[in-house]
């Protein structure tokens, strides 16, 4: 595999963590507000990112701007402007640029679709090691490296959850968008073969049953639920009952 195809396929991955870093850099620089339920009470907190993006945006930034060089691309390194804003904080500039040269740098791929299954890949990649945290670690009680990234996904869960219902929209009327979208990207697509579902899918399917059940019990294990709290407005109605049979 020579450089240029090497490079053409860890580009949208630089472009992906330029839009996630930078935007949790931007909410973190505005200091948004949020209610999350904290014991059953909604409580005002400030989303704070925990740690500085500085590093990690710098070194995509210099990645962006070294792929565009290589292929040729020196009138995208406008979208680099925003750096300028580092004279006055260098934590805002940072995360401006990296939006704009995300925008920027996903507007001209050849092919924009791989934007969009990197995202995918790296969000599923997150939340996959989320499902073992909280899952399997938390259950057993053992201890994990990985409770400080799964409570900022927390957090912005929260930051984000008055934009969901408009972000649901789009699903659910995306059989008028699609082909809009699929004029300029290539959208994803799960592809079945010949044969049928491949081993993967009729596993991933059988354990997506599995885990289903596994939720109902998981608030009550004694390792996640210490206190024995009851969930749900039925719970004692279903224990009178199952006690009379």
């Amino acid at each position: 595999m020579d450089l240029r195809r090497l490079v053409s396929r860890v580009y949208p991955y630089v472009l992906v963590f330029q839009l996630l870093l930078g935007g949790l850099q931007l909410l973190d620089l505005a200091g948004v507000r949020y209610r999350p339920m904290v014991e059953r009470r909604a409580s005002g907190l400030v989303f704070q990112l925990g740690f500085s993006a500085v590093a990690p945006l710098a070194a995509l930034a210099v990645l962006w701007v070294g792929v565009n060089a290589l292929f040729g691309r020196r009138g995208l390194l406008a979208a680099a402007a925003p750096l300028l804003l580092c004279l006055y904080s260098v934590e805002l500039g940072l995360a401006v640029a990296s939006l704009s040269m995300c925008l920027v740098g996903t507007w001209f791929l050849g092919d924009r679709g791989t934007f969009l299954d990197s995202l995918c890949w790296a969000l599923s990649f997150f939340l996959g090691l989320g499902v073992v945290h909280w899952g399997v670690l938390r259950p057993l009680g053992v201890w994990s490296p990985l409770g400080g990234v799964f409570s900022l996904m927390y957090d912005v869960h929260h930051v984000l959850r008055r934009l969901f219902p408009v972000l649901v929209l789009p699903f659910l009327f995306f059989w008028v968008v699609k082909p809009l979208i699929g004029l300029r990207w290539r959208l994803p697509e799960l592809r079945v073969g010949e044969g049928g579902a491949s081993r993967f899918s009729t596993l991933f399917l059988v354990f997506s049953l599995y885990l289903s059940v596994y939720m109902a019990f998981y608030p009550y294990l004694p390792t996640v639920n210490l206190s024995g709290v009851e969930f749900g407005v039925d719970v004692e109605n279903y224990v009178r009952m199952f006690q009379r049979l």
